[in-house]
């Protein structure tokens, strides 16, 4: 039997309201008749006001419920159908300014130049014309490469003229270029090292660079330097290697790439160490963190959340050193002993184990990481403010207008000296970062929703408005944390692949491929050729004092000298 259908929505059955006229009445809950039955009783001797209050308070909770409901429905259609992008059109807050309630703050306006008007009356004719690009396809030209010839002659038919049936002779050529592929190639290197005899005695032979070569049955530095960079950069893992290695007419199973893997890992770990050291040794790093999670068959179920912090130092030129570390929880013990011995300024979101270090430690030393020495985050404060607004509160688009702005003049200053830098901060931006604060204070208290996005925003906003006015005090630092987390999006991609790390150690040797990988990008260099020639050297038993000497800036400024010389 089929049910009939009821077009009452929650919100009537909810509050017991209905149209006679349109819907057949809706039988209340228990629990809304009983709230009825109070509210007529208070109505009843007189408390009017107090019916209304005890109503309306139920209607803000309901309302307070909605809201936080709505938010995170939003946010899980966002992460499965929306952008991950957090950017806003200057059209979309333009729009959203319109419809908010009350005048929108000076600071949060757009500047002049961002308007297609002309600015302070300036006449469209006295703008130089910009000049129009010729048009094409927008196809670059191929590049330089070894080229082979492929040579299509002539067919019978096509000898023979259609017009005059005579016959046609060779004309020249007509040339199509194309970029074409080749599947890479496996080979066999055999390495015939001079063994040396002395006629006069039995001593032993001697082999030429005997220590130079990798064990037996190792394959060469350039096949593990791919297997690391594939999973590395690329998010490839082992299976998936094995797949693609197997078409190329090689069988190497999936255990036996992880175990290069893992070999090629510990030997490149003095190489990672000391690029995390240098990282530690700045006045001035930024840290955050990503999960990741890792068999542990010692606990039901047998998979932890572990975490991989990336921290990225910087020199006096603000050029950056990443190097990613693991730890097994979230717990501030294990961020404490990375950053132990570590003096400088950390920038990091509001993650609470910084709050923990701040205090004294155990051992009755300093602690780890006062609060003085900790900067705020823009993006993070934004990021609230930006999930707000997305779910309907179209204040949330107010402070979007004040970041705007504030990044707008970050951009303009971003290649000029350290001084220039904090002399438009102290002028311009920590104006705007007044107003911003301002108009937060002005929302506080009854104007916000207590439990909602918009009031979740102005409180993390407020806890790091002292650490991110530091930020502003000098032209060395960056207003965000925002190297970090474009580092961490590698792990995050790969780990869609690959699920787990296998162990702790395994977790650990993730992290230095990480690190060098990433230093390799910043610096522009081929990870893979990069990775190949430091693993040659330092299966050759390279000097641990001279590790400086491989570290991927070092290295590429190895490559460079040559070539800088001959010039």
């Amino acid at each position: 039997m089929a049910i009939p259908y009821d077009s009452t929505s929650r919100s009537d059955v909810l509050f017991g309201i209905h149209d006679s006229s349109m819907r057949q009445p809706v039988e209340r809950s228990a629990d809304l008749q009983d709230v009825r039955a109070h509210a007529l009783r208070l109505a009843k001797d007189g408390g009017i006001e107090a019916a209304l209050d005890l109503l309306l308070e139920l209607l803000a909770g309901a309302r307070g419920s909605n809201d936080a409901l709505t938010a995170r429905l939003h946010t899980v259609l966002r992460a499965l159908y929306g952008r991950s992008s957090e950017k806003t059109s200057l059209e979309q807050l333009l729009l959203a300014f319109d419809k908010v309630e009350g005048p929108v703050p000076e600071g949060a306006q757009p500047p002049a130049s961002d308007a297609s008007a002309p600015a302070d009356g300036a006449d469209d004719g006295d703008k130089p014309k910009a000049q129009s690009r010729p048009k094409g396809h927008g196809r670059r030209p191929l590049p330089n490469l070894p080229r082979e010839t492929k040579v299509v002659a002539a067919s019978p038919e096509e000898g023979i003229c259609s017009a005059c049936g005579h016959a046609r002779r060779p004309d020249g050529v007509q040339t199509t270029s194309y970029l074409e592929f080749r599947p890479a190639s496996f080979f066999i290197l055999d390495v015939q090292r001079q063994k040396m005899a002395c006629p006069h005695c039995s001593e032993a032979h001697t082999v030429a660079d005997a220590d130079a070569h990798f064990d037996s049955g190792r394959p060469g530095p350039g096949l593990i330097s791919k297997i690391i960079v594939d999973k590395a950069a690329d998010g490839m893992p082992v299976e998936r290697q094995s797949k693609a290695i197997l078409r190329l007419g090689i069988t190497l199973s999936p255990s036996t790439l992880g175990e290069w893997f893992s070999w090629g890992c510990n030997e490149l770990a003095p190489v990672a160490d000391r690029l995390f050291g240098l990282a530690r040794a700045s006045a001035y790093m930024q840290a955050d963190d990503t999960g990741l999670k890792v068999l542990d068959r010692a606990r039901k179920p047998a998979v932890k959340r572990g975490h991989l912090w990336c921290f990225v130092g910087y020199d006096a030129e603000r050029f950056p050193t990443v190097a990613f570390r693991y730890a097994p929880s979230w717990e501030a013990e294990h961020a404490d002993r990375l950053l132990r011995g570590f003096d400088g300024v950390l920038q990091g979101d509001g993650y609470g184990g910084f709050e923990a270090m701040a205090g004294a430690r155990d051992d009755g030393e300093d602690p780890t990481l006062p609060d003085a020495r900790r900067l705020g985050c823009a993006m993070h404060i934004r990021r609230k403010f930006e999930a707000a607004y997305k779910a309907g509160d179209l204040r949330g688009a107010i402070a979007l207008g004040f970041f705007r702005n504030i990044y707008a003049i970050e951009d303009r200053v971003r290649l000029a000296s350290t001084e220039e830098r904090l002399a438009a901060r102290q002028s311009e931006s920590l104006i705007l970062v007044d107003e911003l604060y301002a108009w937060i204070a002005s929302l506080e208290p009854k104007r916000i929703i207590p439990g909602s996005l918009l009031a979740k925003a102005t409180t993390y906003a407020r806890n790091q408005e002292k650490r991110w006015r530091r930020c502003f005090e000098s032209g060395l630092f960056f207003i965000d944390n925002g190297e970090p987390e474009r580092q961490i999006r590698y792990p995050a991609q790969g780990r869609r692949a690959y699920l787990f790390a296998g162990s702790d150690d395994g977790a650990r040797r993730l992290a230095t491929a990480y690190t060098l990988v990433a230093n390799c990008r910043i610096e522009g260099i081929n990870a893979w050729e990069y990775i190949a020639d430091v693993l040659e050297k330092l299966a050759a038993n390279w000097p641990r004092n001279r590790i400086d000497e491989l570290l991927p800036r070092a290295w590429k400024l190895a490559r460079e000298a040559p070539a800088v010389g001959l010039a």
